[in-house]
């Protein structure tokens, strides 16, 4: 008696669970996730992610490989000018690939899918919920 009092309280709190994930996404509305090239320049990319106190998903550059940041919708255009110069000017080829258009938007899509299925599989126990 005591499992079925508590799987039911947590299917009841699912939905009030699901609410803080979709307000903290707004502090990433408008954020872009780019992969940048690192070629030889790390340092230098590195320099530029503090310089524009962003943060790196990469957590150690290395060289020929990629950095993974956040730039904000205000810094991008100027970053972004910033890191094609330097690689234009090292030679890299590679394009800089946005992986997240915005990624408050990318944040509420996965929170939704998730929290959207009827079902909640709880150790092999299969709970319906609406």
């Amino acid at each position: 008696m005591k499992l079925s009092h508590f799987l039911g309280f947590l299917v009841s709190a699912l939905p009030v669970l699901a609410v803080p994930f979709q307000n903290a996404s707004a502090i990433y509305d408008n954020v872009k996730v780019l992969r940048i090239p690192t070629g030889n320049i790390t340092s230098e990319l590195d320099s530029l992610v503090s310089k524009y106190n962003l943060d790196a998903w990469t957590l150690h550059i290395r060289p020929d490989c990629h950095l993974d940041v956040e730039v904000p919708a205000e810094k991008y255009s100027e970053f972004t000018t910033r890191v094609n110069g330097l690689l234009k000017g090292n030679g890299i080829t590679v394009p800089i690939i946005t992986m997240h258009e915005d990624l408050g938007a990318s944040i509420r899509k996965e929170s939704e899918e998730t929290f959207s299925t009827t079902e909640l599989k709880i150790q092999g126990t299969v709970l319906h919920y609406s």
